[in-house]
């Protein structure tokens, strides 16, 4: 009676565990096939972010053409053309699009998965009307972590140089490190609008992308997502201030020759300030207004000093780091 009792004990388990079992094998089949067609989708979804971004872009481009070829024609005959903010932003953009249009297409026929990986470790590589709004958000939040960690390493190198500086004395400048001269520079100077100006004016020469050292150049791209990568120190250089070049005189747009950045929509202001390498995640509007406010003060300042490429950069980054000196 025992003996058949477990035998009927054992076989009702078996029958339980196989029931469990072969209930699993569909929970899995369902799993996988939410798997694929999420796949399928996402994959739909990209592609047709990268048709109509390349397609945007034709047609940026055709549009770009036209005010080129009508300003060329305009100031051959002794006129001029003031275009507007967007019509200028548009032209500059799109040119850098149209360079890496090429590339771009080949990795998407190549190796289209691995796009999204490019854009956070090499978001240069990528035209702008082929990222999605969520691309740009994560680019955005990784480029902050960026600002945040090249800002810190300056700060920290400028504060052991005075730390030195006054156990060494004249023996100091021998270890300036990669900042060089900069590195007599208190942190507190380049937080402050006036004495940014003050070096302008009278030490601009160390300060401008052609004197700096690679690494600190290679540190300013990556903190805009400017290339990172170039085998040539020159091309590094030659790439953050083709970029800054644009930057100046948008800078004009926006102390009142276009737009006021006070009727900037939400994605302008953030662009704007993005393209400066001012961090805007986790901001409210005003505090990067205030920012944007006080990176136009220094650019665009009264006595209409030019502020080297590496000092805006400096002062701009150090300046967003908050009570870390």
């Amino acid at each position: 009676m025992i003996a058949k009792t477990g035998l009927r004990g054992l076989t009702h388990s078996l029958r339980t565990t196989r029931f469990y079992s072969t209930s699993a094998t569909p929970a899995a089949s369902t799993s996988l096939t939410g798997r694929v067609s999420g796949f399928f989708s996402a994959t739909k979804e990209t592609a047709k972010l990268y048709y109509n971004g390349s397609k945007q872009l034709f047609s940026n481009s055709k549009q770009a053409a036209i005010l080129v070829r009508e300003k060329r024609s305009i100031e051959l005959k002794g006129g001029e053309v003031s275009w507007t903010r967007s019509q200028f932003l548009m032209v500059k953009q799109t040119q850098k699009d149209m360079k890496k249009l090429p590339p771009f297409l080949f990795l998407v026929l190549i190796l289209p998965e691995s796009i999204p990986f490019v854009l956070m470790f090499s978001p240069s590589m990528i035209p702008s009307t082929c990222v999605s709004l969520d691309q740009k958000r994560k680019l955005w939040t990784k480029l902050k972590e960026r600002r945040e960690a090249t800002a810190n390493a300056w700060i920290q190198q400028l504060n052991e140089f005075q730390s030195t500086a006054e156990n060494l004395g004249k023996e100091a400048p021998n270890k300036a490190g990669e900042l060089g001269w900069i590195s007599q520079v208190p942190v507190a100077q380049f937080k402050d609008a006036a004495s940014v100006l003050h070096l302008a004016k009278h030490a601009p020469q160390y300060f401008e992308a052609s004197s700096l050292e690679r690494s600190v150049v290679k540190a300013m791209n990556g903190s805009i997502g400017l290339t990172e990568r170039a085998l040539l120190t020159s091309s590094l250089k030659s790439a953050l201030e083709k970029h800054f070049d644009v930057i100046r005189e948008d800078d004009v747009y926006l102390s009142g020759k276009g737009d006021d950045i006070l009727s900037l929509d939400e994605m302008g202001l953030i662009e704007a300030a993005e393209a400066r390498g001012i961090s805007t995640m986790e901001k409210t509007r005003e505090e990067i207004l205030d920012d944007l406010k006080w990176w136009l003060t220094v650019s665009v300042n009264k006595e209409n000093v030019r502020i080297p490429t590496g000092l805006m950069m400096m002062a701009n980054l150090i300046r967003q780091v908050k009570q870390k000196e």
